[in-house]
């Protein structure tokens, strides 16, 4: 990745964090939004699959509070 891209994808994250934080949410405070974002930053994930297992996980996490 070159370092405009990666500057580009950590400004996404900052953006995205405020958006959250807007909300009254904090995205650090999630132990899984951390490993994919690392995951992300290093080059192991792109941004796709990283919304791919944040939709998985709220998925399996539903079906917990439904099945409860």
């Amino acid at each position: 990745m070159t370092n405009s891209g990666h500057e580009q994808i950590e400004k996404a994250f900052l953006t995205g964090e405020a958006n959250v934080a807007l909300e009254g949410l904090d995205a650090h405070a999630h132990p899984l939004y951390a490993m994919l974002k690392a995951k992300v930053l290093s080059g192991e994930m792109n941004a796709s699959e990283m919304g791919d297992a944040i939709i998985d996980y709220a998925v399996r996490e539903q079906a917990k509070r439904s099945a409860a």
